[in-house]
């Protein structure tokens, strides 16, 4: 079951679990009881349709991430060479974005092993059965 073959309320349970938000707050959005998103998510079609959703929506974070460190670097640069106090805010915004931006790579980093985990293992699995 891909996401292109969802419809209704199982895509949108979908979109707003990928984004992060709890099986109860999905039931209450969707109006249907959470144990009906709880049954749609051990569904291992839809589990998987999850999964992958949960990717992408990681993927555009750390692009977004990303593209504003660029702008958080520059206010790091141009708080370190104000002549004025140090605008707390800004860097702790800046480093919060950095801060998030090196999580992200490092959850990046931590999925491509699992992809090349997981095609080891089906590889000897494989071996096993030949």
């Amino acid at each position: 079951m891909g996401r292109k073959t969802l419809t209704g309320r199982r895509l949108e349970a979908l979109e707003l679990l990928a984004r992060g938000l709890s099986t109860t707050e999905v039931a209450a959005r969707l109006g249907v009881n959470p144990r009906t998103v709880r049954k749609w998510r051990a569904d291992p079609a839809f589990a998987e349709a999850l999964e992958e959703a949960t990717k992408e929506t990681l993927r555009r974070t750390r692009q977004r991430l990303a593209a504003l460190a660029h702008h958080a670097c520059e206010a790091l640069h141009g708080v370190l060479r104000s002549t004025d106090a140090p605008p707390s805010v800004k860097v702790s915004s800046a480093r919060a974005v950095l801060e998030y931006l090196a999580k992200f790579e490092t959850l990046a980093r931590l999925e491509e092993l699992e992809a090349r985990v997981r095609a080891l293992e089906e590889r000897l699995g494989h071996d096993r059965t030949s």
